[in-house]
């Protein structure tokens, strides 16, 4: 299914996917795709550094709604911006969305596109209907990101759209566009790493089928399998729940690279 999919956009993009498998060895899958030299100028080095951001500028207030069906995504959004002194609600589909937003009347809402009751699309086009929520800034937040799809929805009324799995950075730089918000930076900082697990991670050792999904899940970015797998390790005792721990704070900064990074030092059994 993944393969026929992935067949599917890449031919979309005028690309081509083929694989090279040898018996006994293994396959590589691999994809040509036919595309320009970038057109914009390089961004300066100050446009780039929303990895610096530490908190709210002092004076700021950001008060945002974050409306997702997976617990897991809502979490994870949640979290990221209160990280940083916004106020945050939640709702659980499209029509919930429309309610909070009617009472509670946010700065910005962070609207997956695919929810139920009432999906993104329809619950911000009743937002924008009605004249004491339309100057409610609303996000589109969805894992299709192909450009004429991100171009869909910027046309149906979005102010922006973010692609999953989302990044702290595009976040940061959407409130700053459509809200004017200002942040305090890290001085001389670079991108901060969650902290290494002090396990010693060559000597654990996971049930097979349980790394595998762990490690599947996190290289097709499926942030809300991998949590419940995560999870999963805190049932293997005390190392199984520090390794965890580890796991999930790359995870609530979508660092989905150390991830793997950590999963590639562990033996299955």
């Amino acid at each position: 299914m993944g393969l026929a999919v992935s067949k599917r956009l890449v031919e979309l993009m005028g690309g081509s996917l083929g694989l090279e498998s040898t018996l006994g060895h293994g396959t590589r899958f691999y994809f040509n795709l036919p595309l320009p030299p970038a057109a914009g100028a390089v961004k300066p080095e100050h446009e780039q550094d929303w990895h610096r951001v530490v908190r709210l500028a002092p004076g700021q207030r950001v008060r945002a709604l974050v409306a997702d069906d997976v617990e897991a995504n809502r979490a994870i959004l949640a979290q990221l911006l209160e990280a940083i002194g916004v106020e945050v609600r939640v709702a659980v589909n499209g029509r919930e969305a429309v309610q909070v937003a009617r009472q509670e009347r946010p700065d910005i809402v962070f609207m997956d596109i695919r929810m139920p009751e009432l999906d993104g699309m329809q619950a911000m086009q009743q937002l924008a209907e009605d004249p004491g929520t339309n100057v409610i800034k609303v996000a589109a937040v969805s894992a299709s990101t192909l450009e004429h799809e991100r171009h869909h929805y910027l046309q149906a009324g979005f102010a922006d759209f973010i692609g999953k799995p989302v990044r702290v950075e595009e976040i940061y730089r959407c409130m700053a566009r459509l809200l004017g918000t200002e942040y305090e930076f890290a001085e001389g900082a670079t991108p901060a790493a969650p902290a290494r697990t002090p396990l010693d991670l060559s000597r654990i050792s996971l049930p097979e089928p349980l790394l595998v999904r762990l490690k599947d899940t996190a290289a097709v970015s499926n942030v809300t399998e991998l949590s419940k797998a995560v999870a999963e390790l805190r049932d293997l005792g005390a190392e199984g729940a520090q390794l965890a721990d580890a796991l999930s704070a790359h995870l609530e900064s979508f660092d989905l690279e150390a991830v793997l990074a950590v999963l590639g030092e562990i033996s299955p059994h």
